[in-house]
């Protein structure tokens, strides 16, 4: 499943949307790429990184809103950065930088328009009746 941004994936969150479209195009940026090794590597472990100051922000919204679904919404995202580290770290010899790189972006779609779909709509329809409450800091 390859995802492709476009309007149709906006939240109407700026923030949040401006981050979902920086995930969508690195995960097709890392399908294309022509790093190898070390190199392809760490452009995963950065993308892990990002999707951790993403979910942060997503986090930091829902509880300044006293968004209901919180807790179920963190454990998610928790489980995902738990599922790509461990996608991460089977980089122990027995999988080339290649493969790894492959499985990282095919969960990552996958997760990615799964969770969108059940999750972060859901989440943002409630963020917006809600702005005034959201830090803008």
């Amino acid at each position: 499943m390859n995802i492709i941004w476009s309007d149709k994936l906006k939240t109407g969150i700026t923030k949040i949307d401006e981050q979902h479209q920086f995930i969508v195009e690195a995960l097709s940026g890392v399908q294309v790429s022509k790093l190898k090794g070390a190199k392809l590597f760490n452009l995963l472990i950065n993308l892990q990184a990002y999707l951790s100051t993403h979910f942060d922000l997503e986090e930091s919204y829902m509880k300044d809103t006293n968004y209901p679904e919180y807790a179920i919404h963190k454990a998610n995202h928790d489980k995902v950065l738990q599922d790509t580290k461990n996608i991460l770290t089977q980089n122990n010899g027995n999988h080339s930088p290649s493969e790894v790189a492959l499985q990282f972006v095919k969960y990552m779609q996958r997760w990615f328009f799964e969770h969108y779909q059940n999750t972060d709509i859901k989440m943002a329809e409630y963020l917006k009746q809600n702005i005034d409450k959201i830090n803008k800091s």
